[in-house]
């Protein structure tokens, strides 16, 4: 399943998330039930009306994982983004976000790598001796 869907909404407790297809003319929706951060699809709504992109998601993964390496890593944001552009084919090259994007994402690794490393000092100041 590669369709993304984002957040319609959620019930009062936060337990039952409505999603919808990020293809703003498609009907199709999930709902799922939260249980210890665990997801379940309790149902689904309407089909698909366009072709699923396996490459858009494969891209926002590879998002989310730039963001857990640079939590986790000393290097510069420049640094992770062009490492992980060098695995890349010309398919995937092709739905990588564009140099605008790509320095959006940069600032927001490097705010996330401040902010995680700021925190970590501020753990370790707290601690007594």
């Amino acid at each position: 399943m590669n369709y993304i869907y984002e957040v319609q909404k959620q019930n009062a407790k936060g337990s039952k998330t409505y999603w919808e297809c990020e293809i703003k003319p498609c009907k199709a929706q999930v709902h799922t039930i939260t249980h210890d951060e665990d997801y379940n699809r309790i149902k689904h709504i309407g089909e698909h009306h366009h072709s699923l992109c396996a490459l858009k998601s494969k891209v926002r993964n590879l998002k989310v994982n730039l963001k857990a390496q640079a939590t986790a890593s000393q290097e510069s944001s420049h640094s992770l983004i062009a490492t992980a552009c060098e695995k890349l084919d010309e398919n995937e090259m092709a739905h990588m976000p564009s140099t605008v994007t790509s320095t959006s994402l940069t600032k927001q690794l490097h705010l996330h790598m401040h902010t995680v490393k700021t925190n970590s000092l501020e753990d370790e100041a707290e601690q007594p001796e």
